[in-house]
């Protein structure tokens, strides 16, 4: 039961992780990016955030197999750290925007929710 425990604890995890740097992703991706901007300055944390969980259902895969501890070791560093890595990101994101409109003097204009 205490694997239960642990899985419980895991998912809340990732609830309450995912759930902040996910509002924080929207927030800063409700103003419209700079032309000349990279995709990938949005898509990077969406997509580091996102590999957490995924991350941790492998992991949770390969503890029923015989994978060598090493493996399993990387992919639970990985898995706790995705979320965090999408939080730096994001965090670097909204300070090279608020450069950006520094910078250029620019008002970025706020997307529409439905878009």
């Amino acid at each position: 039961m205490d694997g239960l425990g642990y899985l419980f604890d895991a998912v809340v995890y990732y609830i309450v992780t995912v759930g902040l740097v996910a509002a924080a992703i929207t927030r800063v991706d409700s103003r419209t990016a700079v032309p000349w901007a990279s995709r990938w300055r949005i898509r990077g944390p969406i997509a580091a955030t996102a590999a957490g969980p995924l991350l941790f259902a492998v992991l949770c895969g390969c503890t029923l197999t015989s994978t060598p501890t090493w493996l399993l070791q990387a992919l639970a560093i990985a898995a706790l750290g995705a979320p965090w890595l999408g939080a730096a990101l994001i965090t670097v994101e909204t300070f090279r925007r608020r450069a950006e409109d520094r910078a250029t003097g620019l008002e970025r204009p706020i997307r529409p929710p439905w878009s």
